[in-house]
């Protein structure tokens, strides 16, 4: 996962094993240096964000990549 940050924007870009296509997700300086800090849930920081947008932010896995992950057989 690639992080870029760009007018008080933070970027988190990454190519997903599963669809290849790229993954992004974005949120402002002020609340990634709040995830940073790891002193408050990501839920609290980004409550407008999916679960799995959080989760990406959090693990760098996609949603498509935690759907295989979880897959039924």
């Amino acid at each position: 996962m690639t992080i870029k940050m760009s007018d008080g924007k933070v970027f988190y870009i990454k190519t997903c094993s599963v669809t290849k296509e790229e993954y992004k997700v974005e949120i402002s300086l002020m609340q990634f240096l709040r995830v940073r800090s790891g002193k408050e849930l990501i839920q609290n920081i980004v409550p407008t964000m999916s679960p799995s947008q959080r989760e990406f932010i959090k693990s760098g896995t996609t949603p498509a990549e935690w759907d295989k992950l979880f897959e039924e057989p």
